[in-house]
């Protein structure tokens, strides 16, 4: 378990910079392109995404330091990571490149929202259908096995 530990501590740290780096986007996006960028969709869709990056880290980064110091807790979370069942399911559901994929399709959306905001909405929203069917696939797997 102590090495479980260290390898929840470098998360915590990974977890808690890649928060500061989005936060520090947020001000430079806020205080320095706001006037530029001032209406635009795909600027305060950019700003909403990099809110989330912010918070959701945190959240993770506060559920694994209150594992660390509960000895049962982290336990749970160490059997939780390597149960073969939900590796499974995530396998079938497709679940890591279906996250990789669509996170690379609102990348470039954000992107190319810039330029063209039709394809900006057809990539986020082909994104969130990507995504919304990968989670129905995951939990209809796990309610079957």
């Amino acid at each position: 378990m102590e090495s479980y530990k260290i390898i929840i501590k470098r998360r915590c740290l990974i977890l808690n910079a890649l928060a500061l780096i989005c936060a520090a986007f947020i001000v430079v996006f806020r205080f320095g392109f706001s006037k530029l960028f001032a209406g635009n969709e795909v600027f305060n869709f950019q700003e909403g995404l990099l809110s989330a990056f912010v918070l959701l880290p945190l959240i993770k980064a506060i559920r694994y330091h209150k594992a660390q110091k509960d000895e049962t807790a982290l336990r749970k979370l160490y059997n939780d990571e390597n149960d073969e069942r939900k590796k499974f399911i995530r396998q079938k559901s497709g679940m890591p490149l279906m996250q990789i994929t669509s996170g690379l399709m609102i990348f470039a959306g954000i992107i190319i929202g810039y330029v063209n905001k039709t394809i900006f909405y057809t990539l986020v929203f082909a994104a969130m259908a990507q995504m919304t069917i990968a989670v129905i696939i995951k939990t209809f797997y796990m309610k079957k096995l």
